[in-house]
């Protein structure tokens, strides 16, 4: 799969969250030609802090409640892996890149956790 800009990823997660019923608001913390920090709100009083880098390819998925992930996906130790809801500190290496839709899926099939 080709990387891709910042512009793009941005365009793939407001298209995901548009879909979804338990997106209320999404807000961009910061944004460059290089990388991306986003976090949407979601109807449970979580929400998801979101980061692409273009540059290095680092990608990172967390959802947070009272401050604390509470479930994840990233790829910041150079290979893709869950931090899973009964336990986020833990590592659940894949061998696939994962998408933010697949991010997403679970934790709309996780929103009461």
């Amino acid at each position: 799969m080709a990387v891709l800009s910042t512009f793009e990823f941005r365009q793939l997660v407001e298209k995901n969250c548009s879909d979804s019923n338990i997106v209320m608001k999404i807000q961009i913390i910061s944004e460059t030609t290089k990388q991306i920090r986003m976090r949407i709100f979601l109807s449970n009083r979580t929400f998801l802090d979101v980061y692409y880098n273009l540059k290095n390819e680092k990608t990172a998925f967390a959802q947070i409640k009272e401050n604390k992930r509470i479930f994840g996906a990233d790829n910041t130790t150079g290979t893709w892996h869950w931090h899973p809801y009964k336990n986020p500190e833990k590592h659940n290496f894949v061998k696939d890149k994962i998408a933010f839709s697949e991010f997403l899926k679970k934790v709309e099939e996780n929103i009461n956790e």
